[in-house]
């Protein structure tokens, strides 16, 4: 949903390892980079070492990951240990890190850690006000759709 909104022909280079992004920035005709790997059916991105070591071998403006769960204490999750280590590898990479984050998946803990919430900047969330309170403390700016 994230990659549908950006306007058409945006004008930064995106790097993902979903081909489900990298198909929707082709339509838009945004420049992309798609990093391959095994891809996981569950999460639709690539993972594993070689994915990693793309990865770590990129700088970005920005990371926007998804998430499994996002939990005040815990952090942000994911529910398989090679999602985890590529969303780690994409946030520490990047100057900002941008969660997005439906309503289900605030305030809820996956098996694997990815991030503290301290090293997230932006959380973008369909999730009631009173629901994201708590990530006010965290110091994150968070935005509702």
């Amino acid at each position: 949903a994230f990659a549908r909104h950006l306007p058409h022909r945006f004008s930064g280079l995106v790097i993902t390892p979903s081909p489900l992004v990298a198909t929707v920035l082709l339509e838009k005709e945004i420049e992309t980079v798609l990093i391959g790997g095994k891809i996981r059916p569950l999460g639709g991105i690539a993972t594993g070492a070689d994915t990693v070591r793309a990865l770590s071998d990129c700088r970005a403006s920005y990371a926007v990951l998804g998430t499994c769960g996002l939990d005040p204490r815990f952090g942000l999750s994911a529910d398989d240990l090679d999602e985890a280590a590529v969303k780690q590898t994409m946030a520490r990479q990047a100057d900002k890190v941008v969660v997005l984050a439906g309503e289900n998946k605030i305030n809820t803990r996956s098996r694997h850690k990815v991030l503290d919430c301290s090293d997230i900047d932006i959380l973008i969330t369909s999730a009631r006000r009173q629901d994201t309170t708590i990530y006010d403390f965290s110091e994150i700016e968070v935005r509702h759709v």
